[in-house]
This record gives C-alpha cells, structure tokens and sequence, in this order.
C-alpha cells in the first residue's frame, strides 16, 4: 500500500518533471478544469480561448506550477484519460492490504518526523552524512549527462533539452552541501511538510480519495521546491521567466517554442509539439527516437 501510494505520487512528480524537461506562469483552482483555472488566472483570456489556442492551454500548466499546484498542473496537462487511469491506480492501491511490516515503519518514520523537536532530531541524525551526501552529489552530477542524455536522446527530446544537463550538473557540483546552516534549513522545510500532510499511517491513506491524495501531493511538491531553494535550485526563477509561443499549427498538432532563463543564464529555447485531444491542448508526449549514438549533452 505505501509503496503504491509512493509510485503513485512520484508517477506525478515525474509527469511535470519530464514535461518542463521535453518543453523545457500565477495559479488556478485545483478542482477546476483547464478552461476554469485560466479565467481565474488570466481575466483577459476566456475559456473559448483555452480551448482554441495551445499556448493559453500551456500557460494553465505553468501557472500551475508556478502556484506549486501539482495537482492543477497534472489536469492541465495530461489529457482527461491518463487522469481517469491515475484515479483507477489509486482505488486498486487503496483496496490492497496494507503490509504490516511496511506500516510499522511508516509510523515509526511519520511519528519521529513530526513529533516535537523533529527538527533537531532529524538534524543530528543527517549531520554526520553532510560530507558523503556532498561526495555523491558531485559523482553523480559528473554521470548525470550521460547517464540521462542516452535516455533523453532515445526518447527524442530536443537537443536544447539535452544541452542543459551540462549546467544543471555544473550547478549540482557548485552547491555546498555540507554547509550545517542549509541543512538546518532543509530539514524544518521537510518536517513543516511532514507535519502538514497528517498522515502517519497505511489507514490514514486508505480513507483518502484520490483528489486528497493529490491535496497531499501538492504540499509534498511545495515542500521539494522549498528545499531546492536552499541549495539554489528551486525552478521559481525560471518559471518566472517562462515564455510560450506558437510557432505554426497544422490540424491537431501544434509547432511551440518555450523561451526560458535557467538559473539565471542566458535565455533558452525549446521546441516541442502541442496535440489537441478532444478539442483540449495537451504537451505532445515524445516519440521514442531511432537515434543511438547517446545523445551526450554538453
């Protein structure tokens, strides 16, 4: 049961993750659909125009998370079916039989995380591992362009995409990771989330629908964004600095460019593809590649 729910949220996490990577704005109701949340966002763009131009339909998305709603983010951007799959994932997870030995040590974590003092406890617990963590965050930030750039390559991402794996891992290489006063930082932001999601057993997620899954999940994203921000790589600037454009539209499918500045460098631009579904725009999930040569990126 935890594990489902554990892939289940992570299925979520990694949806937007990929999405900003392949294309790679404020926000809109949870429980709204695409059209709804624009209106709200952007008065001067109607639901008429949500449903006619693929940029406005991007732009829900990113609002999205910008608003650090991953739930909103997930309705806007994945097409009304691979959403209904999510929710049946969810109700066959809910009626498994939780496995005691994995519930045990859910409480065991959740109650120490959230109980008084969790903040020193867990820091006391981490501090002895700062200079490891440090270790392998620059191992693996020297891997990262090859392990993920084949990966890109093969699932036909655009090159801009694979190219930016070269900063992100300069970047990951520059963070100080061993520095006491950021850890502290990072594990109140993790322990205010902890506290924040009130759950602390497999029962207490049984009882959850799948919309207050997603509730749960937005706290868990807003809380990673928050961290990230310790260590300087929060998204909040380039998100800021997003801009869509539709570069031509043939049919169902759309031409779009994504203009952005990541961690603070020059602009950067991305092409992708929208598709229209059921008279909605949605990002245009990548066809695998026939290249082979690896894809490293610079």
């Amino acid at each position: 049961m935890n594990r489902q729910l554990s892939q289940l949220v992570y299925a979520a996490a990694l949806s937007s993750g990929l999405f900003l990577a392949a294309c790679s704005g404020e926000g809109s109701d949870v429980n709204q659909g695409a059209a709804s949340a624009v209106v709200g966002v952007n008065p001067g763009i109607n639901g008429a125009a949500v449903v006619a131009a693929p940029d406005a339909s991007l732009q829900v998305a990113i609002d999205a998370l910008r608003e650090r709603r991953l739930s909103a983010f997930l309705e806007a951007a994945m097409p009304p079916s691979q959403m209904d799959e999510m929710r049946a994932a969810w109700n066959e997870a809910k009626s498994t039989e939780i496995d005691p030995k994995e519930d045990a040590q859910m409480i065991a974590f959740m109650s120490m995380a959230t109980a008084e003092g969790a903040e020193d406890t867990l820091f006391m617990m981490f501090k002895p591992y700062l200079k490891d963590v440090q270790d392998q965050a620059e191992g693996m930030a020297q891997m990262l362009p090859f392990m993920v750039g084949g990966a890109l390559n093969e699932a036909g991402a655009p090159e801009e995409a694979q190219a930016m794996l070269g900063d992100f891992s300069q970047k990951i290489i520059d963070i100080d990771f061993v520095s006491e006063e950021k850890a502290r930082r990072a594990v109140g932001i993790f322990v205010t989330a902890a506290r924040a999601l009130k759950i602390k057993s497999g029962k207490d997620l049984q009882v959850l629908s799948f919309d207050e899954v997603m509730d749960r999940a937005d706290i868990a994203y807003a809380g990673v964004v928050d961290i990230l921000g310790v260590y300087g790589l929060s998204p909040d600037a380039m998100m800021k600095s997003i801009r869509v454009e539709t570069v031509s539209t043939s049919g169902d499918i759309a031409e779009m460019k994504l203009t952005f500045s990541l961690f603070g460098k020059e602009q950067e631009s991305v092409p992708f593809q929208m598709e229209r579904i059921d008279g909605r725009w949605f990002p245009k999930a990548p066809e695998k590649s026939a290249r082979v040569d690896g894809g490293l990126a610079r």
